[in-house]
């Protein structure tokens, strides 16, 4: 009575599990369709986007140093009686090579003017320029090219975060998948031992076999539907996990069954003989690159303060606006300003400090660049040794699942025929199980690997 009772409690709560998973999976998403539509809707997938984006923005801040500035300014003076007044208006123009254009338009005017400033509308045209310090290098140069640099960094980042999140996301919808492949054979042994029940107990009935057969079986049965329901539990928490990665995901899905034999360029020459081209393009080590590139561009900021300041600066004058100026040797001798400003420090302590460090920098990074580069290349052919090995063992699992499926195929029929004892085929099925079990692991596995390789590739896209 109680083992009936047991059996019926336990087919009971089979039945409504069952019907539960069947209710919950009533679509197949494919993955390819799966990540289709993580490229197309998740919010970290746009927010990835947005890296070059704010780079291409820090891109345009850098060439501030070479915005055309309009000035104007105006003062004046009076106590008791009137000082002076000045106003002044003037648009200064930098160009790439170190120099500055400017042109302008000033009004002085009161009796306790500087007798060095011309009185009334006076207009002007000049340039300035350094001869030494800053004219083959400086820093408003230095910070357009390492911003266009960082751009090119962006790309590289973006690219990593991108392969890094599919890359989890990947793993997450196939564990999903394994996850139900084990449910979906726990369920069918579990039917099975169901009939095997009954089978059983008719045979007691008629008193073909020992009452203590049902007893064993029942126990068989019971531990199905244990592994059965902690198969079903894994399956939802994957599930769960990989609903994180659906912005509208549903319950009522299932995944496609993986095939990880079909999985392209899995042949061991086309893996190998891709290491040297995946190493030389790979995004990590453009980073470090783009690094040593920018610590170059540094090196040259800091060898201009090794050089003495020279600045010179020439204006042609006018006494009415810039557009009366009149660019002949005889006007510019009797109309024109000019100024030189020179200077150096004594120790140059900070220039040949910053230049020594800068130097240290590079030979630093250069160290760490190929540090990376063959970490990179012993992680890449670590990824291809653990992608192939997990080959050669899917094809011994894949025999090894079909040699137990023919045993206890044959071992069935000799029971039926009461020509084995219980105990030998449930033996039969349950190795077969962990073959099974094995087989679908060892898939999620290779597949994991596989993807992990794209990963550390960096080529998930």
């Amino acid at each position: 009575m109680f083992i009936r009772s047991a059996f019926l409690i336990f087919l009971s709560f089979s039945s409504l599990l069952t019907a539960q998973i069947r209710k919950d999976s009533s679509t197949m998403l494919l993955f390819d369709q799966y990540l289709s539509v993580i490229k197309q809707n998740h919010p970290y997938i746009n927010a990835i986007s947005i890296i070059t984006k704010k780079a291409d923005a820090e891109l345009t801040m850098s060439r501030s140093g070479f915005d055309p500035y309009l000035s104007y300014e105006t003062a004046g003076k009076k106590f008791i009686e009137n000082y002076y007044q000045y106003s002044e208006a003037e648009l200064r123009v930098p160009l790439w090579w170190g120099m500055d254009i400017q042109t302008g338009i000033q009004y002085n005017n009161g009796p306790r003017l500087d007798n060095s400033i011309s009185t009334g509308q006076n207009a002007y045209l000049g340039i300035e320029v350094p001869l030494l310090k800053n004219l083959i290098y400086d820093k408003r140069r230095a910070a357009v090219q390492m911003a266009k640099i960082a751009r090119k960094q962006s790309v590289a980042e973006q690219n990593i975060e991108r392969n890094n999140f599919l890359y989890d996301a990947i793993v997450s919808y196939w564990r999903w998948s394994a996850s139900l492949e084990l449910f979906t054979i726990a369920e069918q042994l579990f039917y099975n031992n169901q009939n095997r029940l009954k089978f059983v107990k008719n045979s007691v009935l008629f008193g073909d076999r020992p009452a203590i057969d049902s007893v064993e079986q029942l126990t068989q049965l019971q531990m199905f539907n244990l592994q059965k329901q902690n198969f079903f539990l894994d399956y939802r928490t994957a599930q769960f996990f990989m609903g994180a990665y659906l912005v509208d995901s549903s319950l009522k899905i299932k995944p496609q069954t993986s095939n990880v034999l079909n999985i392209p360029n899995f042949r061991k020459d086309s893996l190998m003989n891709n290491v040297e081209i995946l190493v030389m393009n790979h995004p990590i080590l453009q980073q470090y690159q783009f690094k040593l590139s920018q610590l170059k561009i540094d090196k040259k900021v800091k060898a201009q303060n090794l050089l003495p300041t020279l600045n010179v600066g020439f204006n042609i004058l006018s006494k009415n606006d810039p557009t009366t100026i009149i660019f002949e040797e005889n006007y510019i001798q009797n109309n024109r300003q000019y100024s030189v400003k020179a200077g150096i420090p004594l120790r140059l302590s900070e220039g040949r400090g910053g230049f020594k460090l800068a130097q240290l920098k590079i030979k630093e990074q250069n160290s760490i660049l190929e540090f990376k580069t063959l970490e990179l290349r012993s992680k890449l052919n670590m990824a291809i040794t653990e992608v192939l090995n997990y080959k050669d063992q899917l094809l011994i699992l894949e025999l090894a699942v079909s040699n137990y499926k023919k045993l206890l195929d044959a071992e069935e029929q000799k029971f039926k025929l009461g020509e084995s004892s219980l105990f030998l085929i449930n033996s039969r099925e349950l190795k077969l199980f962990e073959a099974q079990q094995k087989f679908i692991e060892t898939k999620f596995k290779a597949i994991k690997a596989y993807y992990s390789y794209l990963k550390t590739a960096a080529i998930i896209q």
